[in-house]
């Protein structure tokens, strides 16, 4: 049973990827005139977020604040669902709740390291 997921796991990720880099290639193709940075770019969200007006950076980070928000709560959630999955199965989750609780702390520090010094 675990190859098929790992298979569809593999799959429904390259699909992700492919489709982002699709939006990205059509974003540049609707916008000719403008001087948007290369998908493959190391830089690429800078150099975005750079050349973007007032209006989009306030669209674009009123976004990224609300998807923070939504991730902290849903890793909350998640390590909670796993611990009563654990609880429950006596199938022991604890290198996932590890593992996530690794991401939400590395997460918000990230966060508290960008802001703290603006």
């Amino acid at each position: 049973m675990h190859l098929p997921l790992l298979i569809i796991g593999v799959i429904v990720t390259l699909l992700s990827y492919s489709m982002t880099t699709y939006m990205m290639k059509l974003y540049q193709l609707a916008y000719p005139d403008r001087n948007l940075p290369d998908v493959g770019d190391k830089d690429y969200s800078k150099k975005l977020l750079e050349i973007s007006d007032d209006g989009e950076r306030h669209i674009m980070l009123y976004g990224l604040y609300r998807a923070y928000n939504f991730v902290n709560i849903a890793f909350v959630f998640a390590i909670i669902g796993i611990s009563f999955y654990s609880l429950v199965t006596e199938d022991s989750q604890l290198f996932s709740i590890i593992v996530i609780s690794l991401l939400l702390l590395m997460m918000n520090a990230v966060y508290v390291f960008s802001i703290r010094n603006r």
